[in-house]
């Protein structure tokens, strides 16, 4: 009887080895898992840190982009505002000019009638002279 007690009890110790065993094999196992998963959720927490700062990088980058469009743009404005005066400027002293050339040209009329004039005076007095 001792001997059936002692070889239930080895057996009940041999099965208890092998419980656990498969405790310790399960345990080792959902502790991998674990480490996988907490790996997998801190390589995550990077990627998106990573992203967040590219994200950031990249909105700095559009604001700096977008303040020198509107430089640009206002220089644009300026430039056309000069633009239009120099135009205006020269468009009047384009009409100033024409009105000059206008009078000249009245002028050299005037002056051609009275070289004609004088031509003639000075070949009438010729022709009394001789």
């Amino acid at each position: 009887m001792r001997e059936a007690e002692l070889d239930r009890l080895k057996n009940d110790q041999a099965m208890l080895n092998r419980e656990l065993k498969a405790v310790i094999q399960s345990r080792c196992e959902a502790l991998a898992e674990k480490d996988e998963i907490l790996s997998e959720q801190i390589a995550y927490k990077i990627k998106l840190e990573i992203f967040e700062s590219q994200n950031l990088q990249s909105s700095k980058q559009i604001a700096e982009l977008n303040a020198d469009l509107e430089l640009a743009r206002n220089e644009n404005v300026k430039q056309r505002r000069e633009f239009k005066h120099e135009i205006t400027i020269l468009k009047e002293k384009i009409v100033g000019k024409e009105e000059e050339l206008r009078r000249l040209r009245k002028e050299i009329v005037v002056l051609r009638e009275q070289n004609s004039e004088l031509t003639e005076n000075l070949e009438s007095s010729r022709e009394i002279q001789r």
